[in-house]
């Protein structure tokens, strides 16, 4: 039921009141970064404000303010059931009022242009080739006569003198910035680059956890056989997506019930579309190209699925095979694969990838209308199985 003492956030949160009471004290006005970082308490590994004890007594001043009696700081007590929102920057401090209290905090955080600068730059530091391993170069440094006269930008000379050589002049930092510019604004100006960028920052895991989720390959023989199907990543997403029940044998660790695959707890998951003409490098056809990027971003790694023309035609095929009965196929155009509409095809994967970011428990019903999944949607969930971020249970 403590709390950590007067502080503010860099980012929306929302207080859950789970139970028993508990007594916020909200600011009423915007600590800047600048002004919470001068007034620190000394000693802490957290970041206390030292100044709230004046705050909550100081009444506002303002003439604008008809309220007389109100002051810096407002209170609020909140019961069960009762969510308070705090927008960033304004400080904050909760006092239980009850044995038993606990209290929910949800934060919504959003990258701050610095964040983003410094993912760019973690990204730049990798590359080998392109704009940004260009240096910079002095085109003009070997026309310059005897007496070290330079032409300036418009055009006229200027006579620098042997005691100006080592001058940086203004047309040396004019190129010099065109350089950094231009490599910066062709860099975030790719939509594959900044969208991976983006997707990346916005679900990566802001707090350090080690081996959570684990993936199976780092499991021992033991573990694994403990899992049943849901050790086997293509058997725990095939019996997933035909509703099966794992039936009375317990060794397969289903206890009977419905299989189902669970979200790992605490990982954000995203997706993104990229409509845009992209050469593929493929083995087989020289000539294909992506028509449309679908990407799931997943505590900051991607997966992606690329729809190509040959998809469309594979999806067409497919829709018009018999079933198991030999029977022909009679599902309406609604549930039909694609009857090689490009455009109905790229909604099914985009409606996939919504319903595997917005559901916490999957099951076969949820892909019922999709069959035949695409294959390239059916591997990326065994992916998400053999990586943890997807594990197995029954119903």
């Amino acid at each position: 039921g403590g709390g950590i003492g007067p502080h503010t956030d860099d980012y929306d949160v929302f207080l859950i009141q789970m139970a028993g009471e508990r007594r916020w004290d909200i600011g009423k006005r915007i600590i800047s970064t600048r002004e919470e970082l001068d007034n620190l308490h000394d000693g802490l590994d957290v970041r206390i404000l030292n100044f709230w004890e004046d705050e909550v007594k100081t009444k506002i001043n303002n003439k604008e303010d008809n309220n007389e009696g109100s002051y810096l700081v407002e209170s609020f007590i909140l019961k069960p059931g009762d969510v308070l929102y705090l927008p960033p920057r304004f400080a904050h401090c909760g006092t239980a009022l009850s044995d038993g209290c606990m209290t929910l905090s949800v934060g919504l955080r959003a990258p701050s242009a610095k964040e983003m600068l410094t993912k760019v730059t973690e990204c730049v530091e990798g590359m080998v080739d392109g704009d940004f391993v260009k240096r910079y170069t002095d085109e003009d440094l070997f026309h310059r006569n005897g007496t070290g006269s330079d032409s300036s930008s418009d055009g006229s000379s200027i006579s620098n003198g042997s005691e100006r050589i080592n001058e940086i002049t203004s047309d040396v930092k004019m190129r010099s910035r065109q350089l950094l510019k231009d490599a910066f604004l062709n860099l975030i100006e790719d939509d594959l680059f900044f969208d991976e960028l983006f997707g990346t920052i916005v679900t990566e895991s802001k707090r350090v956890r080690t081996n959570y989720p684990t993936p199976l390959r780092d499991l021992d023989d033991s573990d694994i056989e403990s899992l049943g199907v849901f050790g086997n990543p293509a058997l725990a997403v095939e019996m997933m997506l035909s509703g099966s029940s794992g039936g009375s044998n317990s060794d397969d660790n289903t206890e009977g019930g419905e299989v189902c695959l669970y979200t790992a707890e605490g990982i954000a998951w995203s997706y993104s579309i990229i409509d845009k003409e992209v050469d593929v490098d493929d083995k087989n056809n020289k000539n294909d190209s992506h028509s449309c990027i679908c990407r799931l971003f997943v505590d900051g790694r991607k997966w992606e699925i690329a729809i190509q023309k040959k998809h469309i035609m594979t999806s067409s095929s497919s829709s018009s095979n018999s079933n198991d009965n030999g029977n022909s196929d009679s599902n309406n155009d609604e549930n039909d694969s694609d009857d090689g509409n490009e455009d109905k095809y790229r909604n099914r994967v985009i409606e996939l990838m919504g319903i595997l970011c917005s559901e916490n428990v999957l099951r076969g019903e949820l892909f019922e209308k999709y069959h035949p999944l695409p294959e390239e949607f059916t591997q990326l969930l065994q992916d998400l199985v053999e990586e943890g971020y997807l594990y197995g249970s029954s119903e």
